[in-house]
């Protein structure tokens, strides 16, 4: 317990190793093939599949370290991680009912709204990982 209340105080104060600050900083391979993606295009229909794309690829990023970061935590707090992820969830869904609220009153730019969605879920996948990262760095050594 003193190690996680450690690396908590730590993070608080974003005062974490430097292999930490390597995790926070380097671009993520969903996002390099995206902007990938997007410099072969100015494609429309193009882009839209290059976010699409992007999302899916989030979508299945996010499951796979949230299955990870559970792997990592003591049984007892798998339900507070269940809750965590139920509050983003909820999140989630209130932001994506605004965004279509928003694209369907205005001529507004749908690729915005797409790229922005696939934002909320790699952002939440980032998270995720770091939460992993943190564990890990506080089990102890063996």
């Amino acid at each position: 317990m003193k190690t996680y209340k450690s690396i908590f105080g730590l993070m608080a104060f974003g005062l974490t190793s430097p292999a930490m600050a390597d995790i926070e900083t380097e671009p993520h391979r969903i996002d390099i093939k995206y902007e990938a993606c997007m410099e072969k295009t100015d494609d429309y229909p193009a882009m839209m599949a290059c976010v699409e794309t992007a999302n899916s690829a989030w979508q299945k990023e996010m499951s796979s370290i949230y299955g990870k970061l559970e792997s990592r935590l003591k049984p007892k707090d798998h339900s507070t991680l269940e809750q965590a992820q139920k509050a983003w969830q909820a999140y989630h869904d209130a932001e994506f009912a605004l965004y279509n609220a928003m694209q369907a009153g205005e001529e507004v730019d749908a690729f915005m709204f797409a790229e922005k969605k696939m934002r909320v879920i790699g952002d939440r996948a980032k998270e995720l990982q770091n939460f992993s990262d943190y564990v890990f760095l506080a089990e102890p050594e063996q």
